[in-house]
């Protein structure tokens, strides 16, 4: 068993201040932190799928290299369309993989992976500096295809920033990612992928790619607004902070196979209250 926790676009800007003038992202990543370590069994890894930062700046970086040193578990990153990757292998320089990765692409990308758990973790650079979409090049491709095939059979979860195909909300689906098409053949010729997994889009998404099944992230920040018109531009709403729980476990059978929740924080705004039981739950005969 292993329960790996997904948390994404934190959106933490320089000095702390409220992104976009409105969303307390640094309140906001405190409320994760602390909903992240009383969780009961406590995940064996984060994952951080990108927008670690607003706007790239060291400044933002050591804001949030500070408040992640409270987490109980490891925690992974790959970087975002808002992050710029320098700036954030030097500020967390105890995470070496995200130097080296920069120093053998020749600064192109940070990819890696962690083969130190049940599940295989490989974070995936989509980013393309100076833009806000998304792709994998022929090198990140080419890098990709070689490492899933250098250990074929072991379960492996993708982590990426950009979603690999369109989202249904227009006003993110006008930029194509770049390559998507390649990108669901190659996942299609490994088949021991369980999950490729995203950030960006600020909501819980579910889809189909390539031969597995595709989700993504909330927004740590803010939620990107739910709206399915055509004319719509894309905007974000102030709804409760959530994140991901992948959990990888026995089915009935003993078949292994993960699984994915929307773990959504209870918040002072949010007053749920305490678990119900629920009565008469046979099948009226």
């Amino acid at each position: 068993m292993m329960l790996i926790a997904q948390i994404s676009d934190i959106h933490i800007t320089r000095g702390g201040l409220p992104a976009y003038g409105i969303a307390d992202t640094l309140s906001s990543l405190q409320e994760v932190i602390g909903e992240l370590n009383r969780l009961d069994p406590t995940p064996e890894a984060v994952i951080i799928s990108g927008d670690i930062s607003d706007d790239g700046s060291p400044e933002s970086y050591a804001i949030v290299g500070q408040l992640l040193t409270e987490l109980n578990m490891p925690f992974y990153l790959t970087p975002g369309n808002h992050d710029q990757k320098q700036n954030l292998a030097n500020a967390f320089a105890d995470h070496d993989y995200l130097a080296t990765a920069l120093e053998q692409s020749g600064g192109d990308a940070i990819c890696y992976t962690v083969d130190t758990y049940p599940v295989r973790l490989i974070g995936l650079d989509t980013v393309i500096t100076g833009e806000h979409g998304g792709g994998l090049n022929e090198n990140r491709l080419d890098w990709l295809d070689k490492t899933l095939s250098q250990n074929p059979s072991k379960p492996t979860l993708i982590f990426m920033h950009h979603l690999p195909c369109v989202s249904s909300i227009v006003g993110m689906d006008t930029e194509p990612f770049v390559n998507s098409a390649a990108f669901a053949r190659l996942i299609a010729r490994h088949d021991q992928i369980q999950r490729i997994t995203c950030g960006h889009l600020h909501r819980p998404i579910a889809s189909q790619f390539g031969s597995t099944v595709l989700t993504v992230s909330p927004g740590v920040g803010m939620q990107l607004n739910l709206d399915l018109r055509t004319h719509v531009a894309a905007g974000f709403i102030m709804e409760p902070t959530a994140f991901l729980l992948h959990h990888w476990l026995a089915d009935w059978d003993g078949e292994l196979r993960l699984l994915t929740h929307t773990h959504t924080i209870q918040g002072s705004d949010y007053r749920w209250g305490a678990p119900h039981r629920f009565t008469d739950v046979v099948s009226p005969s």
